[in-house]
């Protein structure tokens, strides 16, 4: 059987694109390569043979990953005690039979080996659903979400990144504001308005100089001065 939907040429017009692309060397480098040294070897594109590896975070590459482990996902959810949920490369099971789901696991690592994929050993784990889950930096559950507390810490690590430097040059505080309105991002959705307080109180008393709070879209913004300088 053939695939024959609507989004048929779409679908081969980004598969095409995976196959010829080769993002390792077809890219654009904004930050020193010594902070390319941070990432674990087998996790960079550039540690790897000419023609292997993908941009996980590209759109098309993440259709394309799911498109290679489909049939996999099928035969997981043509189980009939199982409710699988599927984003990019992380898979969400919620069952009624624990037991059960386990003794399927030999075989779903079968399955994804002969793909020449790995279900990462230190990434499964089994857990009562009133914990919900961790997706994208932030727990969701059923009642409520939140950000979780390594994205928390990772903010505020990033503010001291900031805030210990003796002086920010210019053409720097555009990225710096980019880099900490990502976490205010991320902290106006869902309940966690004190979180956003404690960080945005920090930030102010520890970049006031250079920044300033936008209540109306919460998230900060560069003092008319420095705005005023970067035009320049």
């Amino acid at each position: 059987r053939y695939y024959d939907g609507e989004d048929k040429d779409d679908l081969k017009y980004m598969m095409e694109t995976c196959m010829r692309a080769d993002p390792a060397r077809h890219c654009s480098i904004y930050v020193p390569l010594s902070c390319w040294e941070r990432i674990a070897p087998e996790k960079s594109l550039f540690n790897k043979p000419a023609g292997v590896g993908a941009a996980i975070g590209f759109l098309c590459w993440q259709n394309a990953m799911g498109l290679y482990i489909n049939d996999v996902v099928k035969w997981l959810q043509s189980h009939e005690n199982l409710r699988v949920v599927v984003f990019v490369d992380d898979i969400y099971v919620v069952t009624k039979d624990k037991p059960g789901f386990l003794a399927l696991m030999p075989e779903l690592r079968e399955r994804l080996d002969a793909l020449d994929v790995r279900l990462n050993e230190k990434k499964f784990f089994c857990q009562h659903y009133s914990k919900g889950i961790r997706c994208l930096g932030t727990v969701l559950k059923f009642e409520r979400s939140y950000i979780n507390r390594t994205t928390v810490n990772r903010a505020f690590a990033r503010l001291r990144e900031w805030s210990d430097k003796r002086y920010i040059p210019l053409d720097e505080r555009a990225n710096m504001l980019c880099s900490l309105n990502t976490y205010f991002g991320m902290m106006k959705k869902g309940n966690n308005r004190k979180i956003l307080q404690m960080f945005k109180e920090k930030c102010l008393s520890s970049l006031g100089r250079f920044i300033v709070w936008n209540k109306k879209k919460s998230c900060l913004g560069l003092k008319k001065k420095v705005r005023c300088a970067l035009c320049l």
